[in-house]
């Protein structure tokens, strides 16, 4: 091309961008929003997300000694972690204190719209780490205390999966619910037959499956993406676009088939185009606010196939939810994928306990 066509064309596309820059900002879709905003269910009781707020934010030191994610024996990485363990013992009794008081509370939820946002949410880092705790203390002998507390933790996991607002409190939840149920399957592997399962072990059973569908998640998906926008002072009518075009993607999740698909605990990918419907293609917002949710209803979903797991654990009559089985000593059963490595339902083995072993 030459020069003066080059230096044309150039004009002529930042004029292109410039008028679709300033162009009028189009209309939030209220309907829309206040259809995402009716999906929550309503929640009674006492909202604990103030406390919440309060804990304590990571600590390098007990990111060490903590069982990671990939560790399904934590019992195991207690033990290889023994030593560090003593240096950090007085910051996690210190944080599980403040775990407790979160018992008290019904539900979690902000408390205005300026808390949605991602600056705004709560660390994790102490509900994370407790399962840390538990392991070293059913190591030290504590076995009571330690169940009782991976036990504890499940119960609150599932407070927060059903408090139903912010997306990753849900996650948390749900990851709290697997992490203890493994946890319990390990320690129950090496107590005595007759050993009694403590309170509140005896009664924890699977949720609701409408607890986990991400629809009543997706108003406050949708406050968090608005008010950080807000915070990193992104206006006009670009910007306008791209949170519309968020709003219609996440909508999608309250499909009738998307909602129905969770009553089966599967995961149903909403219909999609690749390119944005309400943004001008010279957008550049639009191509990277869009976001893949499908995983995190997985991840959602698992915590049941978890708390099913327990229930075999806890009561060798209860017939096997379908697709689980008993075998050499391991109960087997299949998940949703946790990671975007892994492709396809994922097989789970847990230690049996002793009676059942020999099923």
């Amino acid at each position: 091309m030459p020069p003066p066509f080059k230096l044309l064309y150039v004009i002529a596309a930042l004029l292109v961008f410039l008028v679709l820059f300033f162009m009028p900002e189009p209309d939030m879709d209220a309907a829309l929003i206040a259809k995402l905003q009716a999906a929550r269910p309503p929640v009674t009781g006492t909202n604990g997300y103030a406390v919440l707020r309060e804990l304590p934010p990571a600590d390098e030191a007990v990111k060490k000694i903590a069982c990671p994610r990939s560790t399904s024996d934590c019992l195991a990485f207690a033990r290889e972690h023994e030593a560090e363990y003593q240096a950090v013992l007085a910051t996690l009794q210190a944080w599980d204190a403040q775990v407790d008081t979160l018992q008290t509370y019904d539900y979690f939820r902000p408390l205005a719209d300026e808390d949605y946002a991602s600056d705004e949410w709560p660390s994790f880092a102490a509900l994370t780490a407790a399962r840390s705790l538990h392991a070293r203390r059913f190591l030290d002998g504590e076995v009571e205390a330690a169940q009782r507390g991976a036990c504890r933790d499940i119960l609150f996991g599932q407070r927060l999966l059903r408090s139903q607002d912010l997306l990753p409190l849900s996650l948390v939840g749900a990851a709290m619910t697997d992490r203890n149920v493994e946890l319990l399957a390990h320690m129950r592997a090496k107590l005595p037959p007759d050993a009694p399962w403590p309170a509140p072990c005896d009664t924890l059973q699977p949720l609701p499956q409408k607890t986990l569908a991400l629809c009543p998640l997706m108003y406050g998906e949708w406050q968090g993406i608005r008010q950080d926008a807000q915070n990193q002072r992104k206006k006009g009518s670009f910007t306008q676009q791209a949170l519309l075009q968020v709003l219609h993607d996440i909508a999608a999740y309250c499909a009738p088939d998307i909602q129905a698909a969770v009553l089966r605990s599967e995961v149903l990918r909403p219909a999609k185009t690749w390119l944005p419907q309400y943004c001008s293609l010279f957008n550049p917002q639009c191509w990277g606010i869009r976001q893949d949710y499908v995983p995190y209803q997985g991840r959602l979903l698992n915590a049941n196939r978890y708390l099913r797991a327990l229930v075999v654990l806890r009561d060798p009559a209860a017939p096997l939810p379908e697709g689980y089985r008993r075998e050499n000593g391991q109960l087997h059963f299949p998940r949703h994928p946790n990671y975007k490595k892994e492709e396809g339902m994922q097989d789970v083995s847990l230690p049996l306990p002793a009676p059942q072993q020999d099923k």
